[in-house]
């Protein structure tokens, strides 16, 4: 975690007793920092986060010059920046540990390991998928996770979502059909219902 140069409260747009050219300096060695977190974190599997591309367009290369801004805009930039490069959860280890804790969380509640390292953002793609929004709407965290297992195991995001009443109806004759599955392959309800059937 990078240390700043100067106390605190100077950060703040309007609280700074910092000189304009005191901000740009600090500006740029900040933005240093920061870049260099950046490309830590864009060689790992964080990249395909939307916190990693806002951060990028915000303070990666090419981004965020302090040619031409105004007094005002250095400074909120300043205090953007220095917000970025103290924060902890921004590091690659605090965005590990988060994860870990996220996973831990959710597999502790639930009592079996449905989140895994290796399905961790496939599972957050499904959870903020917009298309599933309104099948989510009303549930509590453990149907959701019961919607993701249902997934893992073989259902499309469509499938889940066209029949959505009668997987909720049926959760645990769904997921012991889906576990007799061979190699977790997708399919159809359609084909879930002929194996309901057996």
């Amino acid at each position: 975690m990078a240390t700043l140069k100067y106390n605190r409260n100077d950060y703040l747009p309007t609280r700074t007793n910092l000189s304009v050219s005191q901000v740009k300096a600090e500006y740029r060695r900040l933005k240093v920092i920061a870049q260099r977190r950046l490309e830590r974190i864009g060689r790992t599997e964080f990249r395909q986060t939307k916190t990693y591309g806002y951060n990028e367009a915000m303070f990666g290369k090419g981004q965020g010059s302090v040619r031409g801004k105004s007094e005002a805009e250095l400074r909120k930039m300043l205090y953007d920046l220095s917000s970025f490069v103290t924060d902890p959860s921004k590091t690659l280890t605090g965005l590990r540990e988060r994860r870990d804790l996220t996973i831990a969380k959710i597999n502790g509640k639930y009592g079996a390991e449905i989140v895994t390292k290796d399905n961790y953002f496939e599972f957050l793609d499904f959870l903020n998928d917009k298309s599933m929004q309104p099948t989510f709407e009303g549930l509590d965290s453990g149907q959701e996770l019961q919607l993701w297992e249902m997934r893992t195991k073989g259902l499309t995001n469509k499938a889940i979502r066209d029949n959505f009443a009668d997987l909720m109806k049926n959760r645990e004759n769904v997921l012991q059909a889906l576990d007799k599955l061979p190699n977790r392959k997708r399919i159809s309800y359609s084909e879930l219902e002929e194996n309901l059937k057996k």
